[in-house]
């Protein structure tokens, strides 16, 4: 095979018209050489190996981003294919001999590993936001009811699987192969046998489409490793743009609806809003007493679709109950927000339906003075226009699509599109130049509804006014006033029992009173038992309400491999200073009956008073002013506008062979990487133009001088 310089070197001169598909990738490289410091960081943290050597992997990086940003459907394959004619002219544009080849870069891809992908990826992506004004536009911020500017981020978390091409069932067909080495492991929990299985996260900044963070985990991954590290992303590009974190939102979609997800937020100090998906508190007769006592605010809805919500307050969960054992030292408030929307045929959703209304728990650590309990349910659906936003990437960049097997070279990929998406923002604003003014607040017009009997059989707490005018004994029956139960929970708070409770792993909290599990949900008091080999009562029984433990992180390692069903019991022994005092008390009285069971597991919110909603700001929220898709095809048309003509010019002798090169060729020896690396830099004797000629109205050339 020749040499791939002799050949370039011995080529005549002259010019050429690069295609105008190419166009965007050339301007993307000439801003990348000018305007960033990318190719210094791809280089530096970027290091493949191959045998004894390393990649040359610039090479590989500018390929990359030429799929994206050269084609309408980006493949490797295709982008190959359409560079044929141009490839050499190409090349030497972009200061290069020669550009990989499609089976160069799939081994490329196959040999980068998860970890160094990860480095490159999340510091790339960084500077790429940071490289231009978008961010730190203050039409980039929502603003809440006191007119504040918020930072919003939205992390998103999938589990993708690839299913294996049919083949036809005949003698000659090959036999068939699984796609990754792991999904023929033992314990692997993929959907089919040859499935490829990988998990995605993406994290981006709402206001404006910019991509701050991105993971693949292998097989299906867990949110409790792909969270952390988004949060060290958005925090290292809040520090760099100097945005306050107590202004920054971490928004995530109801898989993320857990209190240990808004713990890690809190600790990086961030504040936090997902939906919350134990419905089964607003089967507690508490709660459903409190919701019956509260009033509702109208939720706005932007584009006007959907069905109207209201919204309201509960009360609130102290945060500081988060156990020690997960290792988190954070404090502050959780804030728990309900909404409920009438039940049509032409409704769906993911709530708790009762007496055709449909409720949806969200929690959030939000300031209930800047967000009430509207705002925040509308700040919550909001996410429609993330989703959006995800599912324009995938459309334009086919983010969605397997680019390699290996978990480490697909990262590696979607991350140089997500680069290529972020530029691509970045210098459609320095085109658009002015600034977009900031939305103007509207004063705010709240929308009440109630106080509503919606769960007559719960009654309402006493003092509300649903049972104003009540005599002082109906209001303590609304409670559990002095029954058996009410008895032997007023002597457990007397009690504590935070030793015996913390060599089982939980915390006591002897309001409720209740034990407090890793997840930070209360698990209530529901009877006295013996313990075996013993003659009388000595046992206190706690278990957790019926369908919480199934939607719990911990679930496996608190239950072990149990159904989903399952619900976690505990039982601590009676101490002797209470003993004859609790027995008395759970002692049943004449004309007392047991309870119904549904109502031994629902007494841990008895006592709640209904929330009281802070009065808040004066203005309504406003959302981000900007439209990122509008300065993205704003840098494409200009991209259009362009033409690039590329020319070659040599000087002195072309082409020259020396000694060691002969004996090398003699004795059939491969190159090594350090001296195919100097064969792909152009020769001294070797002069390459490029020229961009602009239109007239083209105002690329304007960006690319500023």
């Amino acid at each position: 095979m020749r040499n791939v310089k002799e050949r370039f070197v011995k080529r005549k001169p002259g010019s050429y018209i690069i295609p105008s598909p190419l166009n965007e990738f050339l301007a993307l490289m000439k801003w990348i050489r000018e305007k960033t410091d990318l190719q210094a960081l791809f280089e530096r943290h970027l290091r493949v190996p191959r045998q004894a050597r390393v990649y040359p992997d610039w090479p590989f990086v500018v390929f990359l981003i030429g799929v994206f940003s050269g084609m309408a459907v980006p493949r490797i394959k295709g982008f190959c294919s359409s560079i044929t004619s141009a490839r050499p002219w190409l090349a030497a544009a972009l200061g290069m001999v020669s550009l990989p080849v499609q089976s160069a870069v799939s081994r490329y891809l196959c040999a980068v590993s998860l970890a160094v992908a990860r480095t490159v990826v999340s510091l790339s992506l960084q500077d790429s936001c940071l490289c231009g004004p978008l961010i730190s536009d203050p039409a980039a911020q929502i603003l809440d009811n006191r007119g504040q500017g918020w930072h919003v981020f939205g992390f998103d978390f999938q589990v993708k699987a690839f299913r294996e091409r049919d083949l036809p069932e005949d003698g000659g067909s090959p036999a068939p192969v699984r796609l990754g080495p792991d999904t023929a492991r033992k314990g692997h929990q993929g959907r089919k046998r040859g499935e490829k299985i990988q998990s995605w996260a993406h994290c981006l900044h709402e206001g404006t489409a910019l991509f701050v963070s991105s993971g693949v985990y292998p097989g299906n991954g867990d949110m409790h490793d792909a969270l952390p590290s988004a949060l060290e992303d958005i925090a290292a590009v809040c520090s760099r743009a100097k945005i306050p974190r107590e202004q920054v939102l971490l928004r995530i979609d109801g898989a993320g609806g857990h209190f240990v997800f808004l713990a890690l937020a809190v600790k990086q100090g961030f504040h936090y809003l997902s939906r919350y998906a134990n419905y089964a508190l607003l089967k507690d007769p508490g709660i459903q007493r409190q919701l019956n006592a509260c009033r509702w605010r109208k939720v706005s809805s932007a584009s006007g679709a959907g069905p109207q919500r209201w919204a309201a307050e509960l009360a609130a969960a102290d945060l500081a109950q988060v156990p020690e054992l997960l290792g988190l030292d954070v404090s502050g408030t959780a804030r728990l927000v309900v909404t409920r929307f009438a039940k049509t045929k032409d409704t769906s959703s993911n709530g708790h339906e009762h007496q055709g209304h449909v409720y949806e728990l969200f929690l959030t650590s939000l300031p209930a003075e800047a967000f009430g309990s509207a705002e925040t349910a509308e700040v919550y659906f909001w996410r429609g226009g993330e989703e959006c936003r995800f599912s324009q990437s995938n459309r334009e960049l086919s983010l969605n699509h397997l680019f390699s097997k290996n978990d480490g070279g697909q990262l590696l990929a979607m991350g140089v599109g997500k680069l290529v998406w972020n530029l691509r923002a970045q210098i459609g604003a320095r085109i658009a130049g002015k600034p977009v003014p900031a939305v103007a607040p509207q004063p705010r017009a709240d929308v009440w509804e109630g106080p509503l009997l919606l769960f007559p059989d719960a009654g309402t707490p006493p003092g509300s006014a649903g049972n104003a005018g009540q005599p002082q004994s109906a209001a303590r029956a609304a409670f559990g006033g002095p029954t058996r139960r009410g008895r032997v929970s007023a002597v457990l708070r007397k009690m504590d029992l935070s030793e015996e409770a913390e060599r089982r792993g939980v915390v006591w909290d002897a309001v409720t009173p209740a034990l407090i599990c890793w997840n930070g949900l209360k698990i209530p008091y529901v009877h006295l038992s013996r313990e075996s080999g013993e003659g009388g009562i000595s046992l206190i029984e706690f278990e957790s309400p019926p369908g919480v433990c199934a939607r719990c992180p911990f679930r496996v390692k608190c239950l072990g491999p149990a159904k989903t069903n399952a619900r976690k019991r505990y039982g601590l022994r009676i101490p002797d200073a209470f003993r004859a005092e609790l027995l008395a008390a759970y002692a049943r009285r004449d004309g007392e009956r047991p309870r119904p069971p549904s109502d031994n597991a629902a007494v841990l919110s008895a006592c709640y008073p209904p929330a009281a909603e802070p009065a808040g700001g004066a203005l309504e929220m406003a959302p981000s002013g900007l439209f990122p898709a509008a300065l993205r095809h704003r840098f494409s048309s200009a991209a259009r506008d362009l033409t690039v003509r590329v020319g070659i010019r040599f000087s002195g002798c072309a082409g020259t062979v020396t000694a060691a090169e002969r004996k090398r060729r003699r004795n059939g020896r491969r190159r090594n990487w350090d001296e195919r690396n100097k064969l792909n830099v152009i020769a001294n004797n070797c002069a390459v133009s490029v020229m961009y000629f602009h239109d007239e109205h083209s105002l690329l050339k304007d960006a690319f001088k500023s």
